[in-house]
């Protein structure tokens, strides 16, 4: 689906960006296009990149070639067009995501996260590109901060666009001029993304210093960069135009969390007090957090189809509870209730079970 493709991804240059940069340079595309702010990491990755594709030979010399960089933020029309333009593919990372900062910059998380997704899908639309694969968050459900509530809005302004595609005239737009489908991902947390508590924790103690937890009790979705490249792929081949697709990611509390990574690195310190000192400190929740993330609504789960063994959900935008079972694809099977309960639960960090700190240990060493 990639060989021989024009891809963008925006926000290529963060954590999750940049590893699927990684991924994608070995499925051969034509190009592979990146839109960030950050010039200083366009060339780090640029070199990163170079040096990957000097340790494996020649033969994927043409993908150094088809990376291009584009500077800009997603708030400027005119530089996304620039990007998008001649595109067969896009990957929407690009967002204000750090909870702090949109709830004392809110209409600047309202500018990137809502208006600037909007100048992406219009001139997605206007470029004819094939796919769009829009990056989410849980916190987006039943939002409780800025944060969460333009990560929210954000998700209505892709789902009004695909029903406003869907409902258009079938010989105008199936036949001359065909569509553009979206798909959005929600993400959890990614262990060992920028801005994320695992490499916090990590440098407090291999530093000797005591873990800030906000709340040991919190729980959290959790999964690797590479699960998350790998999630935005299936979405890709998978994803009908309007789907929520959702990959089914363990939870963790950030007590158990902070505790796993002191057993990982304590241990390895030549200061022998250090594993000793670094406890835990609990400084309070901060401004947009809760207790618990949901990835899925009790009325999404009414609608969502398990696909790929389970490992995935599809919650579709243009079917009725009522109507799955018309589903086309033979993998997916409609969330079983039994009899006795009304409606599904939605899907939180709280109630599909808890990873253990070995588990957690595990993780954390992928």
């Amino acid at each position: 689906m990639l060989q021989n493709k024009t891809v963008l991804i925006t926000g290529g240059t963060g954590s999750f960006g940049s590893s699927l940069v990684r991924l994608l340079i070995t499925f051969n595309p034509k190009e592979i296009r990146i839109l960030s702010r950050n010039f200083e990491k366009q060339q780090s990755l640029k070199s990163e990149i170079e040096e990957r594709i000097d340790a494996i030979g020649n033969r994927n010399t043409e993908s150094l070639r088809g990376l291009k960089f584009v500077s800009g933020d997603i708030s400027d029309k005119s530089i996304v067009n620039e990007a998008v333009k001649g595109c067969d593919i896009i990957f929407h990372t690009a967002a204000l995501k750090d909870v702090s900062y949109c709830e004392q910059h809110p209409l600047e998380a309202l500018e990137v996260n809502v208006y600037g997704t909007n100048n992406l899908i219009e001139s997605a639309i206007e470029h004819r590109v094939k796919k769009v694969v829009v990056v989410s968050t849980d916190k987006a459900v039943a939002p409780a901060g800025t944060m969460g509530i333009t990560k929210a809005m954000m998700e209505r302004v892709v789902l009004a666009k695909s029903s406003e595609i869907e409902n258009q005239d079938i010989e105008n737009l199936k036949i001359t001029l065909p569509s553009t489908s979206f798909v959005i991902i929600r993400f959890g947390n990614l262990m060992g993304s920028s801005g994320t508590v695992v490499p916090l924790f990590i440098k407090q103690v291999k530093e000797g210093k005591k873990l800030t937890v906000t709340n040991p009790q919190m729980t959290r979705f959790m999964m690797t960069l590479s699960q998350a490249a790998e999630y935005a792929l299936f979405a890709l081949e998978k994803g009908n135009d309007g789907d929520i697709i959702i990959r089914n990611s363990p939870a963790l509390s950030i007590g158990n969390l902070a505790r796993a990574v002191i057993e990982l690195y304590g241990k390895n310190l030549k200061n022998e007090e250090s594993d000793s000192t670094s406890q835990i400190i609990v400084t309070g929740s901060r401004p947009g957090e809760r207790l618990f993330e949901i990835m899925a609504s009790e009325q999404e789960m009414l609608k969502a189809e398990q696909i790929e063994d389970s490992i995935y959900l599809r919650i579709p935008a243009f079917k009725s509870p009522g109507n799955l079972s018309g589903s086309d694809t033979t993998s997916e099977t409609k969330l079983s209730v039994p009899d006795n309960v009304t409606q599904p639960k939605e899907l939180n960090s709280s109630n599909i079970g808890e990873l253990n700190i070995e588990e957690i240990k595990s993780l954390i060493k992928k």
